[in-house]
């Protein structure tokens, strides 16, 4: 029974242990991917959408790193990451997206949604993004969509020097 415990709470730990690939890695793999992208986004619940307006979001994605506005805030060391259906986003945020912002939420999951043929002719990504208290399963976390559009202006000169 002892061997049984510790060989699930190993399983338990490995299973939950964080293992994604670097950002720099993830778009070294995707090149497509740079650029910046912005739109505004909105969320489903019209009453909370109500309180907090509309959203804009800008996601500047360099050679090396990635950089997230939301609203009135950044996204502190986002994280890039392949999924199925795209990528997915995932970052807390420094401070509230909007002034209107009455809940304490301060973690945000954005999933890129692309097509599943030619992704790198993408110029616009329907995307969704789930404003939470953590990063597993929030009962009340406050769920959005945005549209990203890809401007046509290069990134890979205006890199960056410091981490955001």
């Amino acid at each position: 029974m002892k061997h049984t415990l510790v060989f699930l709470l190993l399983a338990t730990f490995i299973g939950c242990s964080n293992t994604h690939e670097s950002n720099e890695s993830v778009i070294a793999a995707n090149s497509y991917l740079m650029g910046k992208w912005s739109g505004s986004g909105n969320f489903l619940d019209q009453e909370f959408d109500q309180e907090m307006g509309e959203i804009p979001f800008i996601i500047d994605i360099y050679s090396s790193e990635l950089a997230v506005t939301v609203g009135e805030t950044k996204m502190v060391n986002p994280q890039l990451i392949p999924a199925k259906f795209g990528f997915e986003i995932r970052g807390e945020l420094a401070g509230p997206i909007s002034s209107n912002q009455r809940i304490e939420k301060d973690k945000m999951i954005i999933l890129l949604v692309m097509p599943e043929h030619n992704r790198e002719l993408a110029q616009n990504w329907d995307s969704n993004f789930h404003l939470k208290e953590n990063f597993s399963f929030d009962f009340t976390m406050k769920v959005g969509g945005v549209k990203l559009q890809k401007s046509q202006t290069s990134l890979t000169q205006n890199i960056p020097t410091k981490n955001i």
